[in-house]
């Protein structure tokens, strides 16, 4: 990269950290997503269960759904909430309701432009609902874990890059080189995705476990949810049908060498697969 590009990508970098330091942020994720859950939402009798399930195919709604319910207007008894469905029926139908069609109508205001990002956004999301049901089975199965918190860390752990294709779709002209452009996204996203779960007041256990999910370290368990989530990354970039479009063709190897007992993990994740087909659908 040449030094003008560095110089760039750097203040660029530095304007996201100053959008982020405010009060709003919405971003698009799944524009057919976004259509559905209006529909739905329309609907006088969904229940709890079929909005927290149409709330988990959105990454930013299901984050947005948790901060608000962890705020001081409707956290009366200070205890967190970290998973989807406890944000809603904390909130109230009517309140998920009103939160969930605000936010789907700004995203369907600002999704025209990511029509350059479309299909990469696509992949992601796939990506991201693989390694969250990756996640639940693994936490069932492995970590004794609650499988709603896993679930959500694993939906809103590539949340930076969708972030990050917003943000570039308004510089289209910010690289010529778009393999470089990509390469920049998958150092930065872990950070940037880090930052805006913070902006959106997630539970400090998820924002500290997404900040580093693809960096190679050793893991001797999946007692630590930055742990587990690192294990469901790993095994969904073994998977064509699950990897994200930002891997390298050797991560997987290379991130999965430190992991003690990944050949039990693969071995849960085959003798599984028709669930993880059934969870990836669900919310797709």
């Amino acid at each position: 990269m040449s030094a003008k590009d560095c110089e760039a990508w750097f203040r660029f970098v530095s304007e996201l950290a100053a959008d982020l330091s405010g009060d709003r942020v919405v971003f698009p994720t799944a524009f057919e997503t976004t259509l559905r859950l209006r529909d739905l939402l329309r609907s006088e009798t969904a229940s709890a269960d079929d909005i927290a399930r149409a709330v988990s195919a959105d990454p930013l709604l299901s984050a947005r759904l948790v901060q608000i319910a962890n705020s001081a207007a409707f956290a009366a008894d200070g205890r967190p909430v970290c998973t989807i469905r406890t944000a809603v029926l904390r909130l109230g139908l009517s309140q998920v309701r009103h939160v969930a069609v605000a936010l789907a109508m700004s995203q369907l205001v600002t999704y025209r432009k990511m029509v350059p990002y479309r299909e990469l956004c696509q992949r992601m999301l796939a990506h991201s609902r693989w390694v969250a049901s990756i996640s639940v089975v693994l936490a069932r199965e492995h970590a004794g874990t609650d499988a709603g918190v896993a679930y959500l860390a694993g939906l809103v752990h590539d949340i930076g890059v969708f972030y990050l294709l917003y943000r570039l779709a308004e510089r289209q002209d910010f690289f010529d080189n778009q393999d470089e452009l990509l390469a920049l996204i998958r150092d930065w996203h872990g950070q940037i995705g880090h930052a805006v779960l913070g902006a959106l007041d997630v539970p400090e256990e998820i924002q500290l476990a997404i900040a580093d999910h693809d960096e190679a370290r050793r893991v001797v368990s999946l007692a630590r949810l930055a742990d587990l989530l690192f294990v469901a990354n790993v095994l969904a970039e073994e998977a064509s049908e699950a990897s994200s479009p930002f891997a390298d063709d050797g991560a997987p190897g290379r991130l999965g060498a430190g992991i003690e007992r990944i050949g039990d993990y693969r071995a849960t994740v085959a003798a599984h697969r028709d669930e993880l087909l059934d969870l990836t659908r669900t919310f797709a």
